[in-house]
Parts: structure tokens; sequence; C-alpha cells
């Protein structure tokens, strides 16, 4: 049986293009953390990492367009169906008609379409996984730093959803039917598409934090850097979240 190799795809996003988008705090540390937790373990093939820290060069900070390139990119031609593979988003986001999204660094409130064009719904990751993962492998693990707060674009109908969400499966190398979002997101969720999405809080909520060392950190992030840096007394490990 071929081995499988380890994997990461990092995003945080600390700023935004647009100021109705307030800066997050420790956002780029934590991506710098993970990496360095996975970078020591000495397991990974490659870390793939897209921040918005002001010593990466501006065109490649994680704008959609970016994110979904790479994305697709990265799992299309790096990772096999074996392989155990690391996903961590620490940004905005929101519920914006019906479904939970993230919030790219070009995400825009400004505009009734581009709140849409330029989010990432989590259908987006599960239609990707669902095409790579065929077997129920259980070895993806897909975090999402990011509130679930509805957020009401200005005006939007739904003929203009609709319009984004059939532009969007004709993007995509597959033109799987409608994947109906049923997540559980206070708990560990084995969707079908073989990957297992975990979050940082209930629908429509906000991720909780709480000022830990030089300001307000999530409790999430927080918790899986400590765990993962065997700085629990039981350490947190994939292994185990494998088994």
């Amino acid at each position: 049986m071929r081995k499988f190799k380890k994997w990461a795809f990092l995003v945080g996003i600390s700023k935004y293009e647009e100021k109705e988008f307030p800066n997050i705090e420790h956002t780029i540390d934590h991506v710098i953390k993970l990496k360095d937790i996975l970078d020591n373990s000495n397991e990974f093939e490659e870390i793939v990492v897209l921040t918005t820290d002001d010593t990466v060069p501006k065109d490649e900070w994680p704008t959609e367009a970016k994110i979904r390139k790479q994305f697709k990119r990265f799992f299309k031609k790096k990772v096999k169906h074996h392989d155990l593979v690391i996903v961590y988003f620490s940004c905005h986001g929101g519920e914006v008609n019906n479904e939970i999204c993230i919030f790219p660094y070009n995400a825009s409130k400004e505009d009734s379409d581009e709140i849409v064009r330029y989010s990432i719904p989590i259908s987006f990751f599960k239609v990707i996984c669902k095409n790579k993962f065929r077997f129920n492998l259980k070895k993806v693990f897909l975090f999402f730093d990011i509130c679930q707060k509805v957020t009401k674009p200005r005006s939007h109908s739904l003929e203009a959803e609709e319009r984004e969400y059939k532009s969007f499966l004709e993007k995509t190398e597959v033109r799987p039917k409608y994947i109906e979002p049923e997540i559980q997101r206070d708990e560990i969720n084995q969707e079908d598409c073989g990957a297992n999405f975990l979050f940082a809080c209930q629908p429509r909520k906000k991720a909780l934090v709480k000022k830990i060392g030089t300001g307000d950190q999530s409790i999430f992030s927080y918790a899986l850097l400590r765990g993962l840096g065997g700085r629990l007394q039981d350490p947190l490990t994939f292994g185990k979240f494998v088994e």
C-alpha cells in the first residue's frame, strides 16, 4: 500500500482592501506558528502559505481569484487520494445568501454583487474535496477560524445568487449537483466529500476571542496551536483525528 504524504494549505488575512472590514489581530501570527509546528515535524512535503503580511508583495496576497486558483492547483497536482491534508483559514467570514463564506482580501460590502463575487462559499472547498477524495478516508482537515454571522449586502436578488453560483460551477473542473451545506460547526463533521470541516463557532454566531498576551486572540486557533504544539496535558495530533 502506498505510504501517504502530508500537505498543508494555510491562509491568514489580517487586513482588507476595503475599510468596511476591520483588521484582525494575531491572524498572521497564528499562520506562522502553525507553519512552524508542521515544519518542525519534518513530515510535510509542502506547506503553502498565503497571507497579507507586509513582507509579502501585495500581488501575492490572498484575493478571491488567487485562493481559488492555488487551492485547485494544490489538490489537482500535488495531493493524492491517500494523503493527509491540513487546510487552515483565519480571516473574516459570514453567512451570505444562506451559505457560509470566507472573505478574501479583496472582499467588499460596498457593492451588492461584489460581496457574492469576491466571497468564497464553503461549498467551493467541498466540490474540490469531493472530486479528489472519492473514498471516505477521513484524512483531510479544514479548519475555518471565521465568524458565521449573517452578512447583508445592500441589495441582492435570488437571480443574482443563482447567476453567481452557476458561474462558479462553470469554472470548476467538475460540475456536481448543488451541495446543500449541512455542517455541524460545533464538532468534527465527516462530510460526504471525504473531508472534516471544523469551525470556530456555530451557525450565525461570532467566533469567540479572549485577551491573551498582547491582545485579543481567537480561542479556536489558540487552543488548536497549544494542542498541536504539545502544550496541553494530552497533546493533540492529527493521528488522533484520523483514528
